[in-house]
């Protein structure tokens, strides 16, 4: 409910300053005594809306739910690669593109869509860490994928590999977060 109040504010605050600027566009001078409450109004719209997407984002149940997510999402596409790294040989090249859109995108989306409960959770050391690795996986997956559509095989194979290796990365490292300090 906040954040839809912050929204609001932002919203009438920044229409309100845009016409108070341009009120007396003739004479080129602004209604101060609108424009500065309206601008006002904005900012403690940007915020509320923010404030809240911070208690939001930190409430412990949804970063539990979130890294639970996340494991799920890195788990299914490192068997998706292992799947496409087992069958590579028997799939033409040029349909290497159509196995990876539609094996990829749900998990990688999951992926994302929580990552930032890393930094809730571990710090932002450990989210740097993860995310170096998943950024390169998914840039060696989408290498695959331009190979795929030029034709390029052996170039293919060679960033499905590096893909599952840095894929593999991330799930190790959350496997290690997860388990008990000794």
């Amino acid at each position: 409910m906040l954040r839809l109040v912050g929204y609001g504010l932002l919203t009438a605050g920044f229409l309100a300053a845009a016409y108070a600027s341009v009120m007396d566009g003739a004479q080129g001078h602004v209604n101060w005594t609108l424009f500065a409450p309206s601008l006002a109004a904005s900012v403690l719209g940007v915020v509320l809306a923010r404030s809240q997407a911070r208690t939001r984002s930190r409430d412990e149940s949804r970063v539990t739910a979130n890294v639970a997510n996340l494991e799920a999402s890195i788990t299914r596409i490192v068997e998706r690669l292992d799947d496409l790294n087992r069958r590579r040989d028997d799939i033409f090249v040029y349909d290497l593109r159509a196995e990876i859109d539609e094996s990829f995108p749900a998990p990688i989306d999951d992926f994302v869509a929580g990552r930032e409960s890393l930094v809730h959770r571990f710090g932002m050391d450990v989210y740097a860490d993860v995310m170096s690795h998943f950024a390169a996986g998914e840039r060696s997956l989408n290498r695959v994928w331009c190979c795929s559509a030029d034709g390029y095989i052996d170039e293919a194979h060679t960033y499905l590999d590096r893909a599952a290796a840095e894929f593999r990365a991330v799930a190790t490292r959350l496997d290690e977060l997860r388990a008990p300090a000794s």
